[in-house]
């Protein structure tokens, strides 16, 4: 059974938070084909958190954004700096445009990189994000020169992923809900 099956039949329409973990295309292709942005399913939703392998990010991130365009809050445990640009600093699609919270864990030094190379991309026109989330091993391996150069955003240590996992999941295990924590490249 697919995640977009059970979210199919699921109405829940005071629901703040939710998460896919882990996810892939598939999982989203059939709920976003019964889609009706005009009478969404979680009017409530504010907080998103998905988590795929590095060769499905762009197209999930994409059907996500389709399927649920208004919340505020993304949670991204699994960033790739590539194919964050090619998602989110595209002119020709705005995913996730009411997005005004983005939490990352486990950053390499580059992700901040392509993080403002998108905000540049999006450009004025088009604000996103006003708050970055950051685990502070990323906020420490991260170069200081490209911490938010020209104030875009602020950026406030926290690991908002291990929180959900702890709180809601009552795990602190990450492999439970990534199977391809280790096949990174």
């Amino acid at each position: 059974m697919h995640v977009s099956e059970l979210l199919l039949y699921l109405r829940a329409p005071d629901l703040r938070e939710l998460v896919i973990s882990p996810v892939t295309t598939d999982d989203l292709r059939l709920f976003h084909s019964d889609h009706d942005p005009s009478a969404p399913r979680f009017p409530q939703l504010q907080s998103l958190t998905l988590s795929c392998p590095k060769a499905e990010f762009l197209p999930v991130v994409v059907l996500a954004s389709a399927c649920f365009p208004g919340v505020t809050r993304l949670v991204l445990p699994d960033i790739y700096p590539k194919n964050f640009e090619k998602a989110f600093g595209s002119p020709e699609r705005q995913l996730f445009p009411s997005v005004r919270k983005l939490a990352v864990q486990n950053v390499q030094t580059n992700f901040l990189s392509s993080m403002n190379l998108v905000l540049t991309q999006r450009g004025a026109n088009q604000p996103w994000i006003d708050t970055l989330y950051m685990d502070k091993s990323s906020i420490l391996r991260a170069d200081p020169e490209k911490i938010n150069p020209d104030g875009h955003y602020n950026i406030i240590e926290a690991d908002i992923w291990k929180e959900q996992r702890q709180k809601a999941l009552h795990s602190d295990g990450i492999s439970r809900f990534t199977s391809w924590k280790n096949m990174r490249s």
